[in-house]
C-alpha cells in the first residue's frame, strides 16, 4: 500500500508489475487530501471516534464494575443476556437502529454515529473480567474509610483499570474509524463524511478511470492516526488483554 502510494497512475497498472516505485510520486498525497478533502473527513472522524470511545469506556467500565463487584438479583443472568448479544450479526440490528435514527431526527448528523455505539457489549466483558482481579479488600478498606461508592469507582478502579481501557479504548477506536457500512446509510452530505466515504470517491474519477495510485495514498495517510493511537497505548495492551481475560467467567 505504501509502496503503491508514490507511484503514478501508468506505473500502478503495469504488467508486470513492479515492486519499489521507479519515480516516486509525492503529490499523490497532496491531490488525494484535496480531492477527497480528506481534512475535513479527518475532522469528522476524529469527533466521532473520540467520543465514542469516552461514551464507551464510561459504559462499560460502570458496568463492568457493577457486575463484578455487587450481587444483586439476575447478575448471572442478565451478564449471560448480555455476552448472547456479541453472537448478533450488526446486520440484524441494523434496521432497528435505522427506524429509531430516522425517528429522532438525527441523520447526517453526529449523534446517528456516536448513539447507536455508546455501548459495547464486548466492552463490558472486559472490563467486568478486568475489575474482578481488583481485590474486594481493597475496596472494602475505601468503605470503612467513609469513601462513597462513587469515590470508590472514581479514586480506585478507574485508575487500576487503565490497562482494560486503553486495550477498550483502542479497539472501539480501530472500528469507529474503519466504519463504513453505517455511515454510508445515514450520511448524505459530503461535509459529514467521515475517513471510509471521503476513500469511496476516489475509486473512480469523472472520466470512468480508476485512481488507485491515489486510493493508496488516501488509505496510507487514514492509517496515521492508528499506528500513532496504538503507540500510545502499546505499553498497557499487552497487560490489559493479559489480565482482562485469563479470568474465568
Amino acid at each position: 500500500m505504501i509502496l503503491s502510494a508514490f507511484k503514478t497512475k501508468e506505473e500502478i497498472l503495469r504488467i508486470p508489475p513492479t515492486f519499489f516505485p521507479e519515480k516516486p510520486v509525492f503529490d499523490n498525497f497532496f491531490i488525494v487530501w484535496n480531492f477527497a478533502n480528506l481534512g475535513r473527513a479527518f475532522l469528522n472522524s476524529l469527533i466521532v471516534s473520540l467520543s465514542t470511545i469516552v461514551l464507551v469506556i464510561l459504559s462499560s467500565s460502570i458496568a463492568g464494575f457493577a457486575f463484578a463487584k455487587y450481587n444483586f438479583k439476575g447478575r448471572n443472568l442478565f451478564f449471560m443476556m448480555l455476552l448472547s448479544t456479541l453472537i448478533l450479526p450488526f446486520f440484524i440490528t441494523l434496521i432497528p437502529n435505522y427506524l429509531l435514527i430516522t425517528w429522532f431526527g438525527w441523520q447526517n448528523s453526529y449523534w446517528a454515529l456516536i448513539i447507536p455505539f455508546c455501548v459495547s457489549s464486548y466492552g463490558i466483558f472486559l472490563m467486568r473480567q478486568y475489575v474482578s482481579t481488583i481485590p474486594d479488600e481493597l475496596l472494602d478498606s475505601a468503605r470503612v474509610d467513609g469513601s462513597s461508592e462513587i469515590r470508590i469507582f472514581w479514586s480506585i478502579v478507574l485508575p487500576l483499570c487503565k490497562p482494560a481501557m486503553s486495550v477498550l479504548a483502542l479497539w472501539t477506536f480501530l472500528t469507529s474509524w474503519n466504519s463504513f457500512f453505517w455511515p454510508f446509510i445515514v450520511i448524505s452530505s459530503k461535509e459529514m463524511y467521515t475517513i471510509p466515504l471521503a476513500l469511496i470517491s476516489l475509486q473512480q474519477s469523472s472520466l470512468g478511470q480508476r485512481l488507485y495510485h491515489l486510493c493508496m495514498a488516501g488509505v496510507a495517510i487514514a492509517t496515521i492516526p492508528l499506528l500513532i493511537f496504538a503507540i500510545i497505548l502499546q505499553k498497557w495492551l499487552i497487560k490489559g488483554m493479559s489480565g482482562a481475560l485469563g479470568l474465568k467467567l
